[in-house]
């Protein structure tokens, strides 16, 4: 393999055709477009949607299958040639219009090592320097196919085996994460929507799983009605003002933002990256209105009611509020919130984008049980949270990790921590 050589001597490329979107939803494989890739590369599941139309073997993709974007409808081109691997959990995927499946011919190198290639700063750079047009960009086939692909020698197979690794350990956290995440959720709706326990011991039953007895034996047995409907008796229904310390973000001026990490990390809005806690991109100089360690940020313009958590003291805008449990219950306001804004943009004004004010949100009423029953679930779910604040922490150490060593991957030069990485990611 020469050192000149190009992606267009190893692989071809299999573009991807339109759906019908009423078919959207329905059994079939996963649609594997622009919502499927992350920026700069990687696999995003967060608004994945299945597709039962027509889907011939030739556009299918199954776990461990490269596609790529040579798409973007962003003018960051954060997207333009972004490559995404089918993870394992994806057991069968369908490309659209907008992306394309990477087929590779015999005697190409390794598809880790092209998958890390191309996410390289060099060929995101490449491909921001290639692209066509100005609304919509696009990159050309034979642009991407001309890429250079050095030979693998033994430093560049230690990188990309490293990357390798550092990408499962991250997946693995995230599940893991998610799976605690969901088991909080499905305590919270049991206790707190469909009032399980309240049921079951109305019923007779002298206890219930996962609660202890204590708090069981105070629990009533008939229910009230309230602006929330029916709620077990001596629960209460109050507004938010009353049970949440609320602060709603103003930005200062412009003039403050850096991307530099100067100043403390301001936020406009809560971003979809991430699983729990926001990727802070901007920082801000002037301190104005801020969110503590732990507080919950919550949109309030559109997509309202997204949700985070902030991992440090940071600077809400506009579009974001910060709220505080008066009781220091944060893991039982976190999964309240969570059900109150299951669905995004369900709640506030506005006929294009959505909004909520402050006094929406202070008159917002949430449901207050009894102080034993809502003290039993802090003590049981905020040690899911800490566990999942750990997960992203070392995530977020992995993927610093991982983005040290991308650069590399093209120079081929790196020498100290490699097997380092290697190892420490597989623990």
């Amino acid at each position: 393999m020469s050192v000149e050589a190009k992606l267009g001597d190893f692989i071809t490329l299999q573009r991807g055709k339109t759906y019908k979107s009423k078919l959207l939803n329905s059994p079939g494989p996963y649609l594997l477009g622009l919502a499927s890739i992350a920026r700069n590369g990687g696999f995003r599941t967060d608004n994945l949607k299945t597709y039962g139309g027509d889907s011939p073997e030739a556009l299918l993709l199954r776990p461990g299958d490269l596609f790529v974007s040579l798409k973007d409808v962003t003018q960051s081109a954060d997207l333009l040639g972004a490559i995404a691997r089918v993870p394992e959990s994806i057991p069968l995927g369908r490309l659209t219009q907008d992306t394309v499946k990477l087929q590779f011919l015999e005697g190409a190198p390794d598809p880790s090592y092209i998958y890390w290639l191309l996410q390289t700063p060099q060929y995101r750079a490449y491909c921001r320097n290639h692209a066509t047009g100005t609304t919509n960009l696009g990159l050309s086939r034979e642009d991407f196919l001309a890429f250079p692909v050095p030979e693998i020698n033994r430093t560049r197979e230690l990188i990309f085996t490293s990357l390798d690794n550092i990408e499962r350990k991250i997946e693995h956290n995230r599940r893991t994460a998610q799976k605690l995440e969901e088991l909080a959720h499905a305590i919270f709706r049991a206790w707190f929507i469909d009032f399980e326990p309240v049921k079951a011991k109305a019923a007779g039953a002298q206890s219930f799983p996962s609660m202890p007895q204590s708090v069981f034996d105070a629990l009533p047995t008939s229910f009230t009605d309230t602006e929330l409907g029916p709620v077990p008796e001596g629960w209460e229904v109050k507004p938010l003002s009353e049970v949440v310390d609320l602060t709603m973000g103003q930005s200062p001026s412009s003039e403050f933002y850096n991307k530099e990490g100067e100043g403390l990390p301001f936020h406009q809005g809560v971003s979809n990256y991430g699983f729990r806690f926001p990727k802070h991109r901007v920082y801000c100089t002037v301190e104005g209105r801020l969110a503590e360690v732990g507080d919950i940020l919550l949109s309030v313009r559109a997509p309202v009611g997204r949700i985070n958590v902030a991992d440090r003291r940071l600077v809400l805008g506009r579009g974001l509020a910060g709220l505080r449990s008066k009781k220091d219950h944060q893991s039982f306001l976190l999964q309240q919130l969570r059900y109150v804004f299951e669905e995004e943009d369900s709640i506030g004004d506005g006929t294009i984008y959505k909004a909520v004010t402050k006094k929406f949100l202070s008159n917002m009423p949430l449901l207050v049980p009894a102080d034993s029953i809502e003290q039993a679930f802090e003590d049981l779910v905020s040690f899911f949270d800490q566990q999942i604040a750990a997960f992203e922490g070392e995530i977020t150490k992995l993927s610093e990790m991982r983005d040290y060593l991308l650069p590399e991957l093209l120079s081929g030069e790196v020498r100290v921590a490699v097997d380092d990485a290697a190892s420490e990611a597989q623990e």
